[in-house]
């Protein structure tokens, strides 16, 4: 009866400090460089600025599993921050557009005026690994910066 009662109390306290870790908000940082995605050469000075690191300001989706196996979340940037709770210790993959699952379903919500893209392209480009990081019992905080491409199923630029 003792040991029972024991591992009930031991049971508790790591439920209560696994809790505590994944209840946590984590500041996130996200900067990001692309790619030149106009038709015309750009100038040196041009391809130097999209070199450069710049706060990010957009959606990206956040997978525990580089597979994209799991839900994901949608983790929204403004001024190249954001933060997150819920987050329990692990490795976690970020991803530049939400995942396709359903080609029919992708269609039915994409504008008409859109040029049709081969789907199978855009799959394979959505699960591109943007960047990845590490939470821990002590992390507070991460910075990284992404590489933004330019989709490769869209036709190119005149």
């Amino acid at each position: 009866m003792k040991k029972i009662f024991l591992l009930g109390i031991l049971s508790l306290v790591l439920f209560a400090c696994s809790n505590k870790l994944a209840n946590r908000e984590i500041k996130v940082k996200l900067n990001y460089t692309s790619e030149y995605c106009e038709g015309a050469a750009p100038s040196e000075e041009i391809i130097n600025s999209l070199q450069k690191p710049k706060p990010y300001t957009g959606n990206v989706f956040l997978h525990k599993e580089a597979d994209r196996g799991d839900d994901g979340v949608e983790l929204a940037f403004l001024n190249g921050t954001s933060k997150i709770a819920g987050l329990s210790s692990g490795t976690y993959y970020i991803f530049k557009s939400k995942k396709i699952t359903n080609i029919d379903s992708f269609y039915k919500h994409t504008p008409i005026e859109t040029p049709m893209i081969d789907p199978n392209c855009l799959i394979e480009w959505g699960d591109i690994v943007l960047t990845s990081f590490t939470i821990e019992k002590n992390t507070k905080a991460i910075t990284r910066t992404i590489h933004v491409a330019c989709n490769p199923c869209e036709p190119p630029r005149p």
